[in-house]
């Protein structure tokens, strides 16, 4: 059967993005790393780590400088209550991250990748809707 798994690219910081999920989201874990192929060139180097966030598989690829996340691909999830929605924003505010200068909700890590987080009550997946500005919200 065919799987589909979300590579993100990050500066070198892949295992601390992966473990810093799986502390926060739950069914999240690192699955495996994948040490440098060069035999005695970053021997301690991880050119990849592969975790799960809520159930779902992704790769991190440590890149070079440059390779910062893009907006193009952002995360949106759906809590099971309030209270595990703002536990989740805190935990990304808490570990470097920063709102969204917009004030639409979105959310960024530390490592610069976007989140939308509400619970169920707040929106479905279904939902969303566009402002003349591109931008995606919540239908209220």
């Amino acid at each position: 059967m065919a799987n589909l798994i979300t590579c993100v690219r990050f500066i070198g910081d892949a295992r601390k993005a992966a473990e810093s999920y799986a502390a926060t989201f739950p069914n999240s874990r690192i699955d495996t790393s994948n040490p440098s192929p060069v035999p005695g060139v970053g021997e301690n180097d991880e050119p990849t780590v592969e975790f799960t966030v809520l159930g779902h598989s992704f790769v991190g690829l440590n890149g070079a400088p440059d390779a910062k996340p893009t907006v193009t691909a952002r995360f949106l999830v759906v809590a099971d209550s309030p209270q595990d929605a703002e536990r989740y924003r805190n935990a990304i505010f808490n570990n470097g991250g920063g709102a969204s200068a917009t004030g639409s909700g979105w959310c960024y890590d530390r490592w610069g990748v976007a989140w939308l987080i509400s619970n169920q009550r707040g929106f479905s997946l279904g939902g969303f809707q566009t402002s003349n500005q591109g931008m995606v919200y919540p239908s209220r």
